[in-house]
Parts: C-alpha cells; structure tokens; sequence
C-alpha cells in the first residue's frame, strides 16, 4: 500500500509541474511527457494534432462517480489541458474510444457503448452485457452534433476510421457471427446514417478488421485473420471501393500467429505493421511487410524487417514515416513483467534503428504515434501501476529525443 501511495504522489506532482504554463519557450513544446486521468483505469489510444498548434486525445477515461467513458481531450501546444477538457460521451453507459478524427468543423470519435441485452430461453430470462460499435460527431468544442451506435444482439467493437471518399466516414472493426468474431467494415453518411457493410463471411475463425487506409480510390484494410487454409492468424489487406465492395484480398502471413495493426504510404507503395508470437522463441516481435497497388490488386508483397530481442516481448501498435524518412513504431516491451513504451526505428533500408524505452517501474504501453507539424513525433499510451493508468503524452524530436 505504501508503494502504490508513493506512485500516486510522483503521478500527481508529474500532472501538476508539467500543468503548468507560466513562463513556457518555443523549446518546451518540442519535446514533454504529460500525464492526464484520474488514475483508476485511464488510456489513450490516439491522438491528433491541430491547426493551433495543440492536440486532441481520445480513449478511455473513468471519472469519479462514474462509468468508463469516452472522451475528447484537447490542449494547447504544450500538452496543457485546455478549460472545459475533457469532454464524456456515452452517458448513462459505459463506453470507449478507440479513433480519432480531426475534421474542419469538429471531430469524428468511434469506438464502443455496453448496453444490457436480454436473452430468454425458454422461460428464463438473463440480461447480460453486449457491445455495439459508437460513433460521435461533434463541432471544434466537443459539442455532439451526431451520434449513432451500431450493431445487433452480438458484440461488435470499432478498431479504426477514416473519412470517405464521397462523404461522410468508413469504420472498421470486428462483429460476432456464430460466437465468433468477423471482421465489420461500415460506411456511414455526414450525419452517421448506415450506407453500407462488409463483412468476411467466416463463422468458424476468429477474424477482425484492424485499420483503414483511404488511398484516394479505395481502401486499404489491415485484417487478422484466421483462414482454414494457412496456419493460425495471418495479416490480410482487402482492398475495398467506395461501396464496401471486395476487389482484392491478400494474405502477409508468417508461420506464427499473426496480428495486423497499421498500413502506412511508403517510398511509392505500401508499409504494414503489426506483430507475432514467435512459437519458436516464445516471445512476440515486430513485424513489418512492404507491397504495392497496381491496377488495383495487391502485388510485390514481401517481408520487410522483423524486430525482436532474446527473452522480451516487441509489439508495434502504430507507425509513421518520421521526418527523417526512418519509420518509427510504437507499442510496448516486456521484460520479467516489467512493461515499457517502446518507440522503434528501422531505417529504409531495413536496418533496425535505436530502441527507446520509456518508464521504469509498471506498466508502460504506447498506443498510437503521428508525425508533428514541427516534424517531430507524438506518442499516446498507457502509464500503470497495479492494476491502475494514467494516459501518457509523448511528444519527442524525429529521433525519438528530448
């Protein structure tokens, strides 16, 4: 108990001395750790920067009195809490935030609402929890201007959005088919009405939809996914149009169990990231392969590099181009139960760059990086201590430095 208070005491001096704001450079908003939440259950899980300068977060909050939550949080260019953040949405429920948009009238949040569901058999009847995915527009104050939730009586869970070609928004994620997940993929109009739906058609295998990619015309989608025909999980890229219609299907996996997290642009073509359980060593590592899109099928695919190290676990969860043309992921690594940030840099030509841990004692995760308008990095994750987080700011040079 001792311990846990003095983690508390250093969490709470860290959130008040990099609060405040008097007297702050230039220098200070190109590089600070910032820490926000209540410290119970509080996760970031992406972050965008703004015109202004300053940045909007959204995730996982737990307020005093009250259920998790989604929220927006925004702050000025140093990292700084602005007046009136952060914003819940949901109500009564709980819920989460997994994506964020920054448009120019407002944001786009999506992620996932519990209600109650009741099943009767025969004549007894049980309420049990279920998922449906959550999505919410609001205007550059975080007001709600549309919110919609989708799904039936399974469990459905939203991974990633973008913006739609034509208009309005396409979600990805996961929905449950036969007690099993298949990957959802949905389109909505400018006020959140449902357009259109693809799903993977697989009942037997656990499958998700994990990121979308709008490449101007169509969409990149990075799946797991589970095929009869290949050995465990495998990454999978679907091409899709504009109307969820399927035009090519890849598979990027290794002979490990595989778990699809990003596609970013890259040198003409294309760059996906996740990563795999090594059953061989017994630890995860960071995967990375490279293809290309030629008159709209999928070619050239190819492993890229893989990262890993003996007795620890490398697992990406985003990654950009940096500014210096490296390619940084984000995600965490785990050592004797010990949990760390993880930012890592392969160069372009596949050559494993410098590892840079962030945390010491408990449970460090990242989540979500982007690149800066400085042409810096900015990471968001996790910063726990048994069982309890506070969300983490990380905003670093192109190198990954302070």
């Amino acid at each position: 108990m001792k311990k846990t208070l003095q983690y508390l005491v250093i969490f709470l001096a860290a959130i008040f001395l990099f609060s405040c704001s008097d007297g702050l450079t230039d220098f200070q908003k190109e590089s600070f750790i910032k820490f926000y939440g209540s410290y119970q259950v509080d996760i970031g899980q992406d972050v965008q920067q703004l015109t202004s300068g300053g940045y909007a977060l959204t995730g996982t909050m737990m307020p005093p009195d009250l259920n998790s939550k989604m929220f927006l949080l925004l702050t000025d260019e140093y990292g700084n809490q602005v007046d009136n953040s952060p914003i819940y949405y949901g109500g009564d429920y709980s819920c989460s935030g997994t994506s964020l948009l920054a448009l120019d009238d407002g944001f786009l949040i999506s992620g996932q609402i519990t209600d109650s569901l009741v099943i009767t058999v025969g004549s007894i009847s049980n309420t049990v929890p279920h998922t449906d995915i959550f999505v919410v527009r609001t205007d550059l104050l975080g007001n709600v201007l549309w919110e919609n939730q989708f799904g039936g009586d399974a469990n459905e869970t939203a991974s990633h959005a973008v913006e739609r070609t034509s208009g309005g928004f396409v979600v990805a994620g996961k929905t449950e088919v036969n007690d099993q997940d298949d990957l959802w993929i949905i389109m909505l109009d400018e006020e959140l009405n449902f357009l259109c739906e693809m799903t993977g058609n697989n009942s037997t295998d656990d499958d998700e939809a994990n990121f979308i990619l709008n490449t101007g015309s169509g969409y990149l989608v990075a799946c797991t996914y589970n095929d009869a025909a290949f050995t465990g999980r495998d990454f999978m890229v679907l091409n899709i149009d504009d109307d969820c219609n399927l035009i090519d299907a890849r598979s990027m996996g290794t002979n490990f169990e595989d778990f699809a997290r990003s596609i970013v642009p890259y040198n003409g073509a294309y760059l996906l990231m996740g990563y795999s359980e090594n059953s061989t060593t017994g630890n995860s590592q960071i995967a990375l392969h490279t293809f290309s899109l030629e008159a709209n099928l999928i070619k050239n695919q190819q492993l890229f590099a893989t990262i890993s190290t003996s007795g620890a676990d490398f697992i990406g969860e985003a990654c950009v181009v940096s500014s210096n043309d490296s390619i940084a992921v984000v995600g965490s690594h785990e050592l004797n139960e010990n949990k760390d940030m993880l930012l890592q840099f392969i160069g372009d030509d596949a050559t494993i760059g410098s590892t840079i841990l962030f945390g010491q004692q408990g449970d460090q995760s990242g989540y979500d990086i982007k690149r800066t308008l400085d042409g810096g990095l900015i990471l968001i994750g996790s910063n726990g201590l048994e069982g309890n987080s506070v969300i983490s700011l990380v905003k670093s040079n192109a190198g990954g430095k302070f």
